[in-house]
């Protein structure tokens, strides 16, 4: 006697059998989205020469589709140069004109911010050498990226 198994029914098992493998990894994977993404190693440190009496970008990191929250800032300062510090094409100060982190190994040391500043496109920071000499200008952000969907939760949206 053979009995044969309705195709419709088969298909019940198969898809409730694939739907409870999907909800696992969906839960893994929102396990991972909530701790967040750190920087990437390439993107955390940035420099770059720039000539006596010119203006480079020294720092740039554009975070879309995530939400950047930087907790760590260092950078490297000359007199007669300054930086500009943009957060989503706003300045977030109009001269920057000292070290920040620890005065002699900013890079190392960098300055831990008590609450992150919140980037949701791009960081840049543009140096200006109004020197007779070139520089090399170094800067240093580091954080953690979070979707927007769960950055909203964190205050980031």
């Amino acid at each position: 006697m053979s009995e044969r198994v309705d195709p419709h029914v088969f298909q019940a098992i198969m898809l409730s059998r694939i739907e409870k493998r999907l909800k696992g990894i969906s839960e893994r994977l929102e396990a991972v989205e909530t701790r967040g993404i750190s920087f990437s190693p390439y993107k955390i440190y940035q420099y770059k020469t720039i000539q006596a009496g010119k203006s480079g970008v020294v720092y740039e990191y554009d975070v879309k589709p995530y939400v950047a929250f930087i907790h760590y800032v260092g950078c490297q300062w000359f007199a007669n140069t300054y930086y500009v510090w943009e957060i989503d094409n706003v300045r977030r100060e109009r001269r920057i004109e000292r070290t920040i982190g620890n005065a002699t190994a900013p890079m190392s040391e960098p300055l831990r911010l008590e609450k992150p500043i919140v980037a949701r496109e791009k960081i840049r920071w543009t140096a200006y050498n109004n020197d007779a000499v070139d520089h090399v200008f170094e800067v240093l952000n580091d954080g953690v990226l979070y979707p927007q969907r769960i950055a909203k939760y964190l205050g980031g949206v």
